[in-house]
């Protein structure tokens, strides 16, 4: 008898202080990590160019930085409970779209760290496809290590070639392929209007910024949850 009491007097003490994750703060909750590597061209980042009627030091038509796709993505994330620290590298290699040569500076700081996710964003300003996947696998190569994931997206411009070579690539490399398809049947999403120069018009506005944003945090928590 007193052998049952004593287990039941255990079994009350265990009981009482068991806690559900409601009882847990918030912050406690916090537990993943994840570095990420993004790879793009203008609407990613480029400096001002008068010449352009563009003055600003951030994704190109967005009205301020807080507003490019970069740091709308950025904030996602970093408001997310499952996550404890998020670190984004960014960088602009719109020169690699036509050269398909990367600055060998580039590299060897990138390579000095290890990227969870590799972002690759860009593809508008491709103008040799002829060996365009091969490139473009040798392009993730030189950051990707074995438990690294790779997220492709469509292009914001329509360009049936580069966008199929995106989509085949990661479906033969089990990459997470964003489509861009909803993003361009909306006028909405670009800046036409907003600036003289037809092509830096032809770049997101605030709305398409929030709208790759919005894209690229779905794809990163399918890869993370």
């Amino acid at each position: 008898m007193k052998i049952l009491a004593t287990y039941i007097g255990i079994f009350l003490l265990f009981c009482s202080c068991s806690v559900t994750n409601q009882d847990i703060p918030e912050a406690a909750l916090r537990k993943r990590s994840v570095n990420i590597l993004i790879l793009g061209n203008s609407v990613l980042w480029h400096p001002a160019s008068e010449s352009l009627g563009w003055y600003g030091d951030w994704g190109m038509a967005a009205s301020s930085a807080e507003n490019d796709f970069l740091h709308l993505y950025s904030s996602i994330l970093k408001s997310d409970p499952r996550l404890s620290n998020v670190q984004i590298t960014a960088r602009n290699i719109s020169t690699w779209e036509n050269t398909m040569q990367l600055d060998q500076n580039l590299v060897q700081e990138l390579t000095e760290n290890y990227f969870d996710i590799i972002i690759i964003r860009l593809g508008e300003n491709v103008s040799n496809t002829s060996n365009y996947t091969a490139q473009l696998q040798s392009l993730i190569d030189n950051f990707r290590l074995r438990n690294t994931e790779v997220i492709i997206t469509g292009t914001i411009w329509k360009n049936n070639l580069v966008e199929s070579t995106h989509k085949n690539l990661a479906a033969k490399e089990n990459y997470k392929y964003v489509s861009f398809n909803s993003f361009r049947s909306s006028s909405r999403n670009f800046s036409f209007g907003k600036f003289a120069n037809s092509a830096v018009a032809a770049h997101p506005s605030d709305q398409g910024m929030n709208e790759i944003a919005t894209l690229l945090a779905q794809a990163t928590f399918e890869l993370i949850k």
